[in-house]
């Protein structure tokens, strides 16, 4: 949101105002950054004291560039070095920003690892944290404020956090980020980068296998409004990457993390998906011969039948031409299931964990195109009619 002239204004004591109240009932008063930059709301006839962060962002780009407007002498007196930082974050901007105007351990976090300020300015809103709590934060190591955060950190998860490359800083970025820090795997995976895009470790956590993959630094390079835009802008060739890993686990390819790891581009995956298939389609040892998978999670129906055996998934991979016989070690290690569906179209369907937590993984038809809407409704009612009989 830009914050325009006709509802700002500078006083003469320096404070600025913003009055929404032609939309919203917000009317709010900030004081100077020399005097802390707090904020109060008008309440019946008086100013009362703010606490939340107004998620109304006072540095941005427009504003940065826009002499006219009275939020950018406002935001003049703050220093330019922190408005150049703070230019990253749009969640949790003011308080960031109130944080660094009221302590010097804050300003010196946020010039060292901003990010991580980033956090402490979430659970001061999260839990209530007074100003006299982040101080004695603030003022303990980096990995003890981590710890005191997230109940968690080493001195690994704070070079991580120096080498984020955020997008706008919104809260997503921010539950991404805590992720990553909590499952303790992506300091380590991304620990020769430089600098690590936050839309590539949101990617990671959909595709781990992917870690050392070279086309990563490609993606790297593409700039997104969301991460969820970069992840659906990345999701089909990460996709084919783990399809053709378990491919090549089932093939028993040796060297498998090295090849794929190397390869750079599309084109050069797709070669190697059409030929490992074929060899899949063609292989004469059949796993588990003569042996069922383990039980199907939900019994099948006339039009979705559940598929038993390793021949049978062979089978359907090459009648489909898709690389579902690639799935053997996913289905052996409980991680997934799949079903034949017959109507009211041909199609191979994934359903992913079990009971009242299964969910919809793959479904594609002929060529991994994707089903027709109907299709979809036609198993997502049998999957809810299962989950609905657990309770009964």
């Amino acid at each position: 949101m830009i914050l325009n002239q006709p509802f700002t204004q500078i006083s003469n004591d320096g404070n600025f105002y913003i009055d929404i109240r032609s939309s919203l009932d917000v009317y709010l008063k900030y004081t100077p950054w020399k005097n802390g930059l707090n904020i109060y709301r008008r309440q019946n006839a008086q100013w009362e004291p703010e606490h939340r962060d107004p998620d109304l962002p006072l540095v941005s780009e427009a504003h940065v560039n826009s002499p006219d407007l009275p939020v950018y002498h406002f935001i003049k007196q703050i220093p330019e070095n922190v408005r150049s930082r703070i230019l990253s974050f749009n969640y949790l901007q003011t308080t960031m920003l109130q944080l660094t105007a009221r302590s010097e351990k804050a300003m010196e976090l946020f010039y060292d690892i901003p990010i991580l300020l980033w956090l402490i300015a979430e659970k001061y809103h999260q839990q209530n944290w007074t100003l006299e709590k982040c101080d004695i934060v603030l003022g303990k190591k980096r990995k003890s404020i981590l710890k005191e955060i997230l109940n968690t950190g080493t001195k690994a998860d704070v070079k991580f956090l120096k080498k984020i490359k955020l997008m706008y800083g919104e809260t997503d970025e921010l539950a991404v980020i805590k992720t990553a820090i909590l499952e303790g795997k992506q300091g380590g995976h991304l620990k020769h980068w430089h600098t690590i895009p936050v839309q590539i470790i949101a990617l990671l956590q959909r595709f781990p296998n992917l870690s050392e993959a070279s086309f990563l630094r490609v993606i790297a390079t593409k700039m997104y409004d969301r991460i969820a835009d970069g992840i659906s802008d990345s999701y089909r060739i990460c996709k084919l990457w783990d399809d053709i890993y378990h491919m090549g686990s089932v093939l028993n390819i040796e060297n498998l993390p090295a090849i794929l790891n190397q390869t750079k581009t599309v084109d050069a995956l797709l070669n190697i998906h059409d030929r490992w298939m074929e060899r899949l389609h063609r292989k004469e040892t059949i796993i588990s011969r003569g042996k069922s998978f383990r039980p199907p999670p939900i019994p099948g129906n006339k039009n979705i039948y559940p598929i038993l055996t390793f021949e049978d998934l062979l089978a359907e991979g090459k009648f489909m031409h898709h690389c579902v016989g690639g799935y053997v070690n996913k289905i052996n290690s409980g991680d997934s299931y799949i079903y034949r569906v017959l109507q009211p179209e041909r199609a191979t369907l994934e359903i992913i964990d079990h009971g009242r937590h299964a969910r919809i993984g793959e479904f594609r038809r002929l060529y991994n195109q994707s089903p027709s809407n109907r299709s979809y409704l036609n198993v997502t009612d049998w999957l809810d009619n299962y989950k609905k009989s657990l309770t009964l």
